[in-house]
């Protein structure tokens, strides 16, 4: 079941960081576009073209502290704020159904602060607020590693050469091969690729947030 596997996840994240309840660590990841996209369907091409200066879409993803992606959203514009992209997903709309109030999801400065989805602390932190968002940026990592082996893996997701009918089946099936070369303990040398080595340095960004009870909920971790 959905708690069962929380409940394994929780266990181990807990073991590592002390954060507890958490099910799972959720990112949203670019993915460069080899030409800007056109469509009949697309009313404007131009939202994909990204602020770092290229076209791209969202790969928005969950995976557990194995590496293991349990939850994929795939083809919002690359220009596409990550909120309004976790907004727009079913993961936002149906996560009460999945997770029980005692779990939740770890995320950046780029989500809300929800009873499901915890984010760090803002401003000035000391004591416990700054013990959590260390102990949640550590966690973290795991998305961020989860990417890089996923494009390390599948090159096409670095420049994706193929149209708009074609990303979607396309990046999921990169995505679940991850998980099958992850299963089999394949491994990934982080020496060989340059951006690989950057996330051993992944550096903590404070977000803003609005009060909402998942305040209490994120007091009492």
């Amino acid at each position: 079941t959905q708690n069962g596997s929380a409940q394994a996840i929780a266990a181990r994240v807990l073991a590592d960081v002390g954060i507890s309840g958490v099910a799972g660590f959720i990112d949203s990841s670019l993915i460069p576009l080899a030409r800007r996209p056109s469509h009949p369907e697309l009313a404007d091409s131009n939202i994909f073209w990204t602020r770092k200066g290229f076209p791209a879409y969202h790969l928005q993803a969950v995976c557990d502290d194995r590496g293991l992606f349990t939850d994929v959203w795939i083809g919002d514009a690359g220009r596409v704020h990550d909120s309004r992209v976790y907004a727009g997903s079913e993961l936002s709309k149906q996560i009460e159904n999945f997770l029980s109030p005692e779990f939740h999801l770890l995320g950046d400065k780029g989500y809300p602060l929800e009873t499901h989805l915890l984010t760090p602390y803002k401003g000035d932190v000391s004591g416990f607020q700054r013990r959590f968002n260390d102990a949640q940026a550590s966690a973290r990592q795991v998305i961020e590693r989860t990417f890089g082996f996923l494009k390390m893996r599948w090159q096409i997701l670095r420049r994706m050469p193929l149209g708009v009918d074609n990303w979607q089946p396309v990046t999921m099936m990169c995505c679940i091969l991850h998980n099958v070369c992850t299963v089999a303990c394949e491994e990934i040398d982080f020496e060989q690729d340059e951006e690989l080595q950057d996330l051993r340095n992944a550096r903590v960004h404070i977000p803003n947030h609005r009060a909402n009870p998942a305040l209490t909920k994120r007091d009492n971790i």
